[in-house]
């Protein structure tokens, strides 16, 4: 029998209520998030159960949340007896595949992503409003058209056809003019933050200083943690793993490097976990659940509690 994966999806369009089934029906994932709310000091139960579309927009309330429901539904599973093997996250969710791997508190992964999401969202502001998109091709088709406009980089790597591009919201949407000029698929993502992108850089040597002051394990991880940004499996916890965390700031996500990694690993069933998972499409050849909801999370742990047990 091949490795189970928990894969911790990154920021999506955050919708009223969402997490709300696992937040109300599991009292572990309700008690990430009341410690969440604790050290951003927000309510954000209630704000995910009664927010309005602007606050739920706010990256600084979003990402928190975000990361407290991963973190919770990762304990809840564990405490249900699903075991894992590997750990991996896509952006924001590297955070919680981190913290799952043992390498900060629960608590400092909180803070560090809320001072992340700050960070983005200062930058974004100061470059007049950053826009983000999905370009159905390749790569190297991508990065031909981006060098014809200004402030426009690769973001992501998410399939062999299908890569991320960011920037300033003026640069990318020329970017985008042109792509469609060549008959090429967009899709805008309802996210208005430049992320991942050279241009962070400022951004990055301060995210870094607030990384120094993070207590990081020492020990060697029982499980296998693989990184968003150059998808190579991490066995232990070097002393780069700080800068690795500020890099991913201004570094493309190479999800499809990841996947590779996966396989390698003969990893052949993964969790795609968060209160808005998005990674099942990205997977292919693996069987994925994607955790957001009762049903699936008691899908995950018959399927995968029982098959551990009997293995």
């Amino acid at each position: 029998m091949g490795k189970i994966a928990f894969a911790y999806s990154g920021q999506a369009k955050m919708k009223l209520g969402a997490g709300r089934e696992l937040i109300r029906t599991q009292p572990v994932v309700e008690n990430f998030v009341s410690r969440a709310s604790e050290v951003v000091e927000r309510d954000l139960l209630a704000l995910c159960l009664k927010g309005t579309e602007e606050e739920l927009n706010d990256t600084s309330i979003v990402h928190p949340l975000l990361y407290s429901v991963s973190c919770g539904t990762t304990a809840a599973l564990e405490w249900a007896g699903v075991r894992v093997d590997v750990f991996t996250g896509y952006s924001l969710g590297a955070f919680a595949a981190a913290w799952a791997s043992g390498v900060f508190s629960y608590e400092d992964g909180v803070g560090l992503v809320e001072e992340r999401s700050a960070l983005i969202a200062l930058h974004s502001a100061q470059s007049g409003g950053g826009a983000m998109y999905l370009v159905e091709t390749d790569a190297e088709t991508v990065t031909g058209i981006c060098e014809l406009s200004q402030n426009v980089s690769i973001s992501a790597l998410n399939t062999e056809e299908l890569t991320g591009i960011s920037g300033p919201e003026e640069d990318v949407k020329a970017a985008v003019s042109l792509f469609e000029a060549e008959g090429i698929v967009t899709t805008e993502l309802q996210v208005r933050s430049i992320s991942h992108h050279p241009s962070l850089e400022k951004m990055k040597k301060r995210f870094v200083g607030t990384l120094k002051g993070v207590r990081f394990s020492d020990l060697l991880p029982q499980t296998l943690m693989v990184n968003d940004t150059t998808g190579t499996a991490i066995r232990g916890f070097p002393s780069t793993l700080r800068s690795t965390f500020g890099r991913q700031l201004i570094s493309p996500v190479n999800w499809l490097k990841v996947v590779g990694t996966l396989k390698l690993e003969k990893v052949d069933r993964v969790l795609d976990i968060g209160a808005v998972p998005h990674l099942s499409r990205w997977i292919p050849g693996v069987d994925v659940i994607r955790v957001n909801n009762l049903d699936r999370f008691e899908r995950a742990v018959k399927t995968l509690a029982s098959n551990r047990v009997s293995s």
